[in-house]
């Protein structure tokens, strides 16, 4: 088998078009959206860019310099994430974030017991958690050991290069322009992100001797987190920033992380982990069949609790409810949606271990990562709260289920 990355270099750069080819697709492109007078405007304004010593020409050399410059991909690599995502100041959630709902497990409980470190999350969200966390974990060893194997079609291989854009992968607001902040691949970082009622915790996922570990290992982290939250000073909910207009957030990151060196220390910690793990202690009704509301439920993907309880910003966020039902969801910028719904469906395939086993590994117990506030930062948070709100009120979705056929009756017909 061949590794991940290793066909990469077969790959051909992304053509250039002709100028007569761009200018052609342009036109069939805005027909249906112009009048017959508007469209015979365009096409004499296309004739003028056309002719030799035009404007065109001399963009098109230049587009041809930004192809030489470029290593792999003149549009990828010079604009399309600045342009289609980065500049958008639009709040990520409802507008840009994906989000996939899980299926539950074969065996899914239907009743579901508090925990006795506190009532508000349940043993079997803990434990389903826990072992989601342990599989994107062995996913990740997996794809960093480059045995993922290369997609391929009939043509020849397909590029690997956005499974190496997921993981450890944050991004950042910047005035104008967003920006994204990675770890190398692969990630020399030890720990995920544990966000439960609006607080934020470090989890190591390696012993102190650098040993992986197991399921049980991961619900005894997550449980002391848990524990964690009667004896903390709770923090300001500052995720809900990350869910606000991009400007607004900027202006809001700059003032936390001029206000005190620690906000800067929680943020770095955050934005290098691996990935989140969200515990929502919020009662939801089990909405994961026909007989119940599923379009509720994807409601509570796409915009979750009011924000409450999230990192928008990450590329990997797994968020478990109290009766254990699972919602992926992401920052879209790094790579196609169809990356993690691929991965996500590699680590759901193996059933929770309600009895999972343990090590007795000397683990560093979760670190809570706090911010230093003031009273402009509340105003930030108030105004957050309400564009949240107000853009959760203004979207919908529903589910249509169609079972009369698939996708191997169109291939026969």
């Amino acid at each position: 088998m061949a590794a991940t990355l290793s066909l990469q270099h077969t790959l051909p750069k992304l053509p250039v078009p002709t100028l007569e080819e761009t200018i052609a697709k342009y036109l069939k492109t805005i027909e249906p959206l112009t009048t017959p007078e508007e469209l015979e405007r365009s096409k004499d304004l296309a004739k003028d860019f056309l002719k030799p010593g035009g404007l065109g020409r001399t963009l098109q050399q230049r587009l041809l310099d930004v192809d030489r410059a470029a290593p792999d991909n003149w549009l990828d690599d010079t604009w399309w994430i600045s342009k289609a995502y980065h500049e958008w100041r639009e709040p990520l959630l409802v507008n840009s974030n994906w989000y996939i709902l899980m299926r539950n497990e074969y065996n899914h409980p239907t009743e579901f017991h508090p925990t006795v470190e506190n009532p508000a999350y349940t043993t079997f969200q803990v434990k389903r958690a826990a072992h989601l966390a342990q599989q994107l974990l062995d996913y990740i060893d997996i794809l960093y050991s480059q045995n993922i194997p290369v997609e391929m079609t009939r043509s020849g291989p397909l590029c690997m290069h956005q499974y190496t854009q997921l993981i450890g992968m944050t991004r950042i607001p910047q005035a104008g322009c967003d920006r994204l902040v990675s770890t190398p691949f692969p990630s020399p970082s030890k720990h995920i992100v544990l966000i439960i009622e609006d607080q934020f915790f470090k989890i190591d996922v390696v012993s102190k001797d650098n040993k992986r570990l197991l399921d049980g290992d991961m619900e005894r982290q997550f449980m002391d987190a848990i524990k964690q939250l009667k004896k903390i000073k709770a923090s300001a909910p500052i995720g809900i920033l990350t869910c606000d207009h991009r400007d607004a957030w900027t202006k809001a990151r700059e003032h936390l992380v001029v206000l005190d060196p620690k906000n800067r220390e929680s943020l770095q910690v955050i934005e290098d982990a691996l990935f989140c793990v969200t515990l929502d202690s919020t009662a939801e009704a089990t909405k994961a069949d026909r007989k119940n509301n599923f379009a509720e439920w994807a409601k509570f993907g796409m915009h979750g609790h009011g924000g409450r309880n999230r990192w928008c910003d990450k590329s990997l966020n797994l968020i478990f409810e109290r009766d254990g039902k699972f919602v992926c969801h992401g920052e879209h910028s790094p790579c196609d949606a169809l990356i993690p719904a691929l991965i996500m469906d590699y680590i759901i395939r193996k059933p929770t271990d309600l009895n999972a086993p343990s090590t007795n590994a000397i683990i560093d117990a979760p670190k809570h990562l706090s911010f230093v506030t003031d009273g402009k930062t509340q105003e930030h948070l108030k105004a957050a709260s309400a564009t949240i709100e107000a853009l959760s009120k203004n979207s919908d979705c529903g589910i249509v289920h169609f079972d009369e056929y698939g996708s191997d009756y169109v291939k026969k017909v």
